[in-house]
């Protein structure tokens, strides 16, 4: 038997991301376009349209090849239900003159992406507030917008142009949905309707046993580890170096990508540290037997004005795990902060890896528990709950598939 959920008016769901569909490091954007599509809609998901100025080599200059090519092979589907297109858009939205043409540009595609599609009454989901003008484009019948960070306190973004689209795009979207209480209160002031949703897990996937692959378990006992995006604007590489250099039996291992949004990323300190191991990104399937092999599961993040409200999507998924978290204090986590183990500095984030890694196992329990309570079905029940309350309750209401 099919079980009720909340359903949305129409079914069709436009979703302006700030992430590529192919990232590695899978974000609540692909998560949330998947699991819309298993739910009967149909979504159409538009990669990044930018938000900091581009350098024209190395990293960037890669991923304009790449999206230009992307952008040639027009809509593709991804998962059930769900289309990815990678518009075609010039780089440096901080001069006028490009955001005018590019907004033009946008405007064409999306109208044929539409036409080409069938979609009709669409949900317009916005992650990326410079795309609020698309509202005025495509008359949708809802407006969504989801903040998921402080965008203006990401390196080589037109921070006060963000600010500004987003105050408006908040005052005027029909449901905000937030990602952490620190961006509630930034937000609530001036949205009539929003809705906290913090990043959450899918712990059937994560709470199960995998193998350990082989590159990993090579690695001498203890492995400190920490996956997702190296980039220093998010994570302390200063502290990472200094406690390796501390603890020489210590295994750090870092797998990710190297300066996602901040490309002046430098990893010389992390290089000259035998006991740090670094590799590139793999993919998400391959992330459960990657904790699993971990003894602590690191999350050291700087402490700055972006990571002031950011919440972690990767926090659960270690939770999810049983392993235990050491953490720096992000303001976001800090309900959870007794799961785990909290440190500032270097000596104190070290006496928080020594009383995680002899810690009573019961403490696992705990953390798979709250895992368990931030399931991805749940959350996204409650999310169309809240844009449920916002529509018409007579519109004609896609059928919820069940996974």
């Amino acid at each position: 038997m099919i079980p009720d959920r909340p359903r949305v008016i129409g079914g069709d769901v436009i979703l302006v991301s700030t992430a590529d569909w192919d990232n590695p490091h899978w974000t609540n954007k692909q998560h949330l376009a998947v699991r819309l599509g298993r739910r009967g809609m149909r979504v159409l998901y538009l990669e990044s349209l930018g938000l900091r100025r581009v350098r024209p080599r190395g990293a960037d200059l890669r991923r304009i090849i790449r999206r230009f090519l992307a952008f040639l092979r027009g809509p593709r589907p991804v998962a059930e239900r769900v289309w990815v297109f990678s518009p075609l858009q010039l780089p440096f939205p901080d001069w006028r003159a490009i955001r005018v043409l590019n907004r033009a540009l946008l405007a064409w595609q999306v109208r044929i992406l539409v036409r080409v599609l069938r979609f009709k009454h669409p949900v317009l989901w916005i992650f990326n507030p410079l795309a609020r003008w698309l509202k005025d484009v495509l008359a949708p019948a809802i407006v969504v917008y989801q903040c998921v960070d402080d965008l203006t306190a990401v390196p080589g973004v037109p921070s006060e142009l963000v600010r500004q689209e987003e105050v408006e795009l908040v005052q005027t979207a029909d449901l905000v949905i937030v990602t952490s209480r620190p961006l509630l209160e930034q937000k609530q002031a001036l949205s009539r309707r929003i809705h906290l949703s913090e990043n959450t897990v899918d712990y059937a996937r994560f709470a199960t046993a995998l193998p350990v692959p082989t590159w990993l378990s090579t690695i001498p006992s203890p492995r400190l580890g920490y996956v997702g995006a190296i980039s220093s604007y998010k994570v302390n590489l200063e502290l990472l170096a200094e406690i390796a250099e501390n603890n020489p039996t210590w295994q750090l291992v870092l797998v990710g990508t190297t300066g996602e949004g901040d490309p002046d990323t430098s990893l010389e300190s992390l290089h000259r540290m035998p006991n740090i191991h670094l590799f590139n990104a793999k993919p998400y399937d391959e992330l459960p037997g990657i904790l699993r092999g971990f003894d602590v599961c690191l999350l050291p993040s700087r402490l700055n004005k972006y990571t002031e409200a950011m919440f972690p999507m990767k926090f659960f998924e270690y939770c999810a795990t049983g392993k235990p978290v050491v953490l720096t204090p992000l303001p976001a986590l800090k309900e959870y902060w007794r799961l785990c183990y909290v440190g500032a500095d270097v000596s104190s984030f070290e006496r928080a890896v020594v009383a995680a890694m002899a810690e009573d196992p019961e403490r696992a329990d705990a953390r798979r528990e709250a895992a368990r309570l931030h399931d991805w079905e749940p959350r996204v029940d409650a999310i169309l709950a809240a844009l449920g309350e916002v529509g018409d309750p007579s519109a004609s209401l896609p059928t919820y598939l069940h996974e």
